[in-house]
């Protein structure tokens, strides 16, 4: 493990030794392409899918075991070393199943009332361009929507 600052380097210590008082290590995959001088930045935010996370717990994972090696775990595994993700429960499925079998019944009609519009809104090659938004999301993509409009970019909009 090496540190550098302005040209200043810290002395290398053995990775071993930089982790030993590690209970959970959070491991930023990343790539250099050319070599060039490459800056990261920490900050305190939602975890990513692109942090590999190591814990020291057990082969069965269920806490924090400080006298184990760190191990990977996956994103679901909470500082205390427990798995914070569980499968869904029977009543919640059947209700997904309800879902789904409502949009299988109103396929046919959904798919006759949008037809008109895509063939309105697509290009010439007839293609469509799709988002979805999730409701956590849903403020950001009205305020592009507004700003699109107000900037005389309805033709992103149709």
């Amino acid at each position: 493990v090496v540190a550098s600052d302005g040209g200043q380097t810290t002395p290398p210590i053995p990775a071993k030794d930089a982790i030993k008082n590690c209970d959970s290590l959070n491991v930023v995959l990343t790539s250099n392409p050319g070599n060039t001088a490459q800056c990261m930045v920490i900050m305190k935010h939602y975890e990513s899918y692109q942090i590999a996370r190591y814990m020291r717990t057990g082969i069965e994972p269920s806490r924090l075991i400080p006298s184990e090696e760190l191990r990977l775990v996956s994103r679901g595994r909470a500082t205390n070393g427990r798995n914070s993700l569980h499968p869904p429960k029977t009543k919640d499925i059947l209700s997904n199943f309800e879902d789904l079998s409502n949009y299988i019944k109103h396929f046919d009609d959904v798919v006759a009332e949008l037809k008109p519009i895509l063939e309105r809104v697509a290009d010439e090659n007839g293609s469509v361009i799709v988002l979805t938004c999730n409701k956590g999301q849903s403020e950001l993509l009205m305020n592009f929507a507004c700003s699109a409009r107000a900037r005389g970019l309805e033709d992103v909009l149709k």
